[in-house]
């Protein structure tokens, strides 16, 4: 992985945590611990992320059950874990 590729994701990550920072210190007064925030960042932005690709194209959910679709989505999960 290039220098270049490891800062932008350490800068989506942080952006990622920063938003739920500032999120759940204003309305609940608890400490959320770490990797709690950054667990419900990242499914949420996935959820986005997905749901905007699927509408966005005008994409059958029937692709969820695709074959290649659970690949490619497998390897993206390792790659976070």
């Amino acid at each position: 992985m290039k220098i270049n590729e490891k800062t932008t994701r350490r800068k989506e990550k942080l952006e990622a945590l920063n938003k739920v920072t500032a999120a759940n210190a204003s309305h609940t007064g608890k400490q959320v611990m770490l990797p709690e925030m950054i667990k419900k960042a990242t499914k949420s932005d996935a959820d986005k992320a997905l749901a905007r690709m699927f509408y966005a194209n005008g994409l059958s959910f029937d692709l969820a059950d695709s074959k290649y679709y659970k690949e490619a989505i497998d390897v993206v999960l390792v790659m976070f874990h």
